[in-house]
C-alpha cells in the first residue's frame, strides 16, 4: 500500500499565462522537468461516486486502485499552492481485470519534478524522460514530493490540464513535506492559477462518464 497527501487542480482549456513556463524553469538553479511523453491511462467509468478510482496502462499487467482516505486531512496556505490536502492510499493487483468494463482512454502527457524534504531545506533531484533519477547512481528518496502538469487529451483532443503537488513516506511526515515543498515553489513567484478547479481524477472524470 502506497499512501500520500495530494492537492490538484485542473483547467478546462488552456493553462495560466506564464504557467508552463514556470513550470519549467523556476530559478536558474532549477532543474528541467523529467517526463513528457505522451501515455495512456484507461480509467473505469463511474460517475456514481468519486472516493475510488481503478485504471491500467496498456502493456502494464497491473489494475492500479486509488481510494480517499480523507478530504480535508490538511491545509496548505502558501499562495496560489492554498486549499485542502487530501490522503489517498493506493494498491495495485494483477488479478484485477478492467478491459471488459466501460474506460475512459485518457491520454497523458506529464512533466514531473521530484524534491526531498527531510532535510532542513528542499533538495530538487533531476529526472529524465522517464521520470526515472537522472543519476544512475542515486536511489529515489523514499519520502519526499513531487509536483506535476499534466496535458490531458481524449480521442486526440485537448480537454484539459492539471497541476498536482504530491507527499510521500511515512504518515506523520505528510504534512509538513507538502508544506515545505508548497512554501519552496511560492517563494519563486508562480504565476496566479485563475479559473482552476481544485479536485481529484474520479471528481474531474465524472463529466465524461
Amino acid at each position: 500500500m502506497h499512501t500520500s497527501a495530494e492537492i490538484r487542480w485542473f483547467w478546462p482549456s488552456t493553462l495560466p499565462e506564464g504557467l508552463f513556463d514556470w513550470f519549467c524553469h523556476p530559478s536558474p538553479e532549477a532543474h528541467a522537468p523529467g517526463g513528457g511523453q505522451c501515455k495512456t491511462h484507461c480509467y473505469l467509468r463511474d460517475n456514481t461516486q468519486a472516493e475510488l478510482g481503478m485504471k491500467y496502462r496498456p502493456g502494464k499487467p497491473e489494475v492500479e486502485v486509488k481510494g480517499l482516505v480523507e478530504r480535508t486531512w490538511a491545509r496548505l496556505n502558501a499562495e496560489p499552492f492554498a486549499g485542502p490536502v487530501e490522503l489517498w492510499s493506493k494498491w495495485t493487483s494483477q488479478r484485477l481485470h478492467l478491459q471488459e468494463q466501460p474506460l475512459i482512454a485518457l491520454e497523458k502527457r506529464r512533466w514531473l519534478r521530484l524534491f526531498t524534504t527531510s532535510a532542513s531545506t528542499v533538495v530538487e533531484l533531476a529526472l529524465n524522460a522517464d521520470e526515472g533519477l537522472q543519476n544512475p547512481c542515486s536511489v529515489w528518496p523514499t519520502r519526499g514530493c513531487t509536483i506535476e502538469l499534466t496535458e490531458l487529451r481524449l480521442d486526440g483532443t485537448l480537454v484539459g490540464w492539471t497541476l498536482g503537488l504530491e507527499a510521500f513516506g511515512t504518515l506523520a511526515e505528510l504534512p509538513h513535506q507538502l508544506h515545505s515543498l508548497a512554501q519552496h515553489l511560492a517563494a519563486h513567484h508562480p504565476p496566479a492559477f485563475g479559473d482552476a478547479i481544485q479536485g481529484s481524477y474520479p471528481v474531474w472524470l465524472q463529466q465524461f462518464a
